[in-house]
């Protein structure tokens, strides 16, 4: 009813309040049926508090878990202000809906049993209750009436007639016309909605009986097939590997045959930009290769001073992992920046190498002087660029962070692995051509 939804709001209101972060929030009952509520809470500005909104969700959850009868989720606005879908969507699809109920519970509970949400939504609900007149013919004959004006009378009764206009210098007022709140309570007040037929007034239950039944659920269909989606929040885990995780409790339900799942929203985002971005980090390799070999007039010198885009990740799976941060879009875009960022170094080192081998230096005297020379230049500007990122890990942005986080640990592994890595694979290549 929507005195307890009332309830349970006031119950959350009176937490919310003493959230010290909050500045104001806004609540609409009523929205899709009065057992709904919805609660928008506007924070302080990121620079003004100490917590993100993730922790104030995560400090949320145990408070809001003990109110009883209330079923209860938390989500975080997107770029846009509207509340985001869930980190992983799954939509199960079948041809009997419901089989497809059925399943979408099992599913639930498995991703629920995983421990890696904060919440696991279901978009199907509990039909509700409804009224049906079920007009009978030879009734409607009998008092000359159709099926048609029955049920005009009958929504007019309920919801109101507003067809009619009153005009007062020049002004037009809608006039309303519906019975008392107080004469529609129950069922049988319905048979009692009076209908003029050619025999006089008679009570609506003359032409029919009225039965209560469940509503038919909203159905959604996806390529022609009807399904049912599960939101579910994370609470920690990156979504790749709760992915993993999900696929190996799913194997445990029996979907027979025509009755599976797959995911949606930014789960199936994320696998789209993953393949994208993997081509744009191949292009990128090539190119660069193409521009070293134009630069250096040689397809070998190149190889050593891209070897340090696969030595950088040694250092960015590193810093994500002591970090505590996962490999998602924001750190996979960033991968493709440090193809043009790590080899700087090996390219200031290998440049300076191969002008003294012209000037007639042995292949490690050349090396040796490179770095010697070199060694400062790379510092100065591996560190410069460390430096600043440092302000990127505190960013309120768990993308940014990332960004920041993956860069770091590129340019760091990359100071490491232009002086001991690129010589040795340098000197090998020059060793094994000169023997040719």
């Amino acid at each position: 009813t929507i005195e307890r939804t009332l309830d349970v709001v006031k119950d959350i209101e009176a937490y919310i309040d003493k959230i010290p972060e909050k500045k104001s929030h806004l609540v609409n009952i009523g929205k899709d049926g009065s057992e709904n509520a919805n609660i928008i809470v506007d924070l302080l500005p990121a620079k003004r508090r100490k917590r993100s909104d993730l922790d104030i969700i995560n400090s949320m959850i145990p408070v809001l878990s003990r109110i009883p009868d209330a079923e209860i989720h938390l989500a975080r606005p997107g770029m846009s202000g509207d509340l985001q879908s869930g980190d992983v969507s799954v939509n199960i699809y079948g041809v009997d809906y419901d089989k497809i109920v059925e399943l979408s519970k099992k599913v639930k509970e498995a991703m629920e049993s995983t421990g890696y949400f904060r919440s696991v939504n279901l978009s199907y609900k509990m039909p509700k209750t409804e009224i049906d007149f079920v007009p009978d013919q030879e009734k409607l004959v009998e008092y000359g009436l159709s099926a048609g004006y029955a049920g005009i009378s009958l929504r007019s009764s309920v919801y109101g007639d507003s067809s009619n206009i009153y005009k007062e210098e020049g002004q037009e007022y809608d006039i309303e016309i519906k019975l008392d709140d107080s004469y529609i309570q129950v069922t049988d007040d319905i048979k009692d909605i009076s209908v003029i037929s050619r025999k006089g007034i008679i009570p609506l239950g003359e032409l029919g009986f009225i039965r209560q039944v469940k509503a038919m659920p909203a159905i959604w269909h996806r390529d022609k097939a009807r399904i049912i989606t599960l939101e579910g929040y994370l609470s920690k885990g990156a979504l790749g590997s709760v992915r993993k995780i999900l696929n190996s409790e799913f194997k445990n339900i029996d979907f027979p045959q025509g009755y599976g799942y797959f995911y949606a929203g930014d789960s199936e985002h994320q696998q789209e930009a993953s393949r994208e971005i993997g081509k744009a980090f191949i292009l990128a390799v090539i190119l660069t290769y193409m521009l070293l070999s134009a630069i250096l007039n040689s397809f070998k010198y190149p190889v050593p001073i891209l070897l340090t885009v696969v030595t950088s990740f040694i250092g960015v799976f590193y810093a994500l992992f002591f970090l505590g941060h996962s490999i998602n879009i924001a750190s996979m875009l960033t991968m493709v920046m440090l193809v043009g960022l790590v080899v700087n170094n090996a390219i200031l080192l290998l440049d300076y190498t191969l002008l003294k081998m012209k000037e007639g230096l042995p292949v490690k005297d050349a090396l040796w002087l490179g770095a010697s020379v070199k060694f400062r230049a790379i510092l100065m500007t591996s560190f410069a660029v460390i430096f600043a990122l440092l302000p990127q890990l505190s960013a309120h942005s768990t993308s940014k962070q990332s960004m920041g986080v993956v860069m770091i640990g590129g340019m760091a592994a990359s100071i490491i692995f232009s002086f001991v890595f690129v010589p040795v694979v340098f000197w090998y290549i020059e060793r094994f051509t000169n023997r040719r």
